[in-house]
């Protein structure tokens, strides 16, 4: 899935006179949009939805406000548009085996020597330059817990989560009104 902030997507010149998120949300605009998706890869056989959710535009401003939700295009002249983490998800909807692959050399340091698998079940030895030690990876930002957890330390929250919160809910209610269930 593909995702793009909708105040980005509001500054194609074919929908400039379009002043408001919620007025191009509008099923009647949908042709126009789904012109401007094209053109900046997006599958438009396949369906795209608008989610309401806090998010950061290409203007680097944060806020909430709806993303378009969608699959990639898989045309090559869509190629310019995607970054490395984009190539990989493309190359997985072609063929699962080689996005593994692609999937797998991020995050390391390749050396092109040595074998992968170890009798300990164990991702990498500590001595295995290919890979980034615990050290590492703690400057790198990652927080060294293994397991996926939906609760979350109070020093972790923004201070304006609720707020954030009920503007989603509004956004989601908005949408329901306008486009239906």
């Amino acid at each position: 899935m593909r995702a793009t902030s909708l105040r980005d997507i509001m500054l194609a010149d074919s929908l400039k006179h379009i002043k408001s998120e919620v007025l191009l949300i509008n099923p009647a605009n949908d042709s126009l949009v789904s012109k401007v998706l094209e053109q900046i890869g997006y599958d438009i056989k396949q369906p795209w939805e608008y989610v309401p959710s806090k998010h950061r535009c290409m203007g680097n401003k944060i806020s909430v406000g709806f993303m378009v939700v969608g699959e990639y295009s898989r045309d090559p002249k869509h190629r310019h548009f995607l970054d490395t983490t984009d190539r990989v998800i493309v190359a997985g909807m072609g063929d699962a085996s080689l996005a593994r692959e692609m999937s797998a050399l991020q995050g390391r340091k390749n050396t092109y020597k040595g074998d992968d698998k170890w009798d300990d079940g164990s991702r990498a030895k500590k001595d295995d330059i290919r890979y980034y030690s615990d050290e590492e990876l703690l400057a790198l930002g990652f927080t060294g817990d293994s397991e996926d957890s939906d609760e979350f330390e109070g020093e972790y929250l923004e201070r304006d989560w609720e707020e954030n919160l009920r503007a989603i809910q509004v956004l989601k209610e908005t949408l329901e009104l306008i486009r239906g269930a």
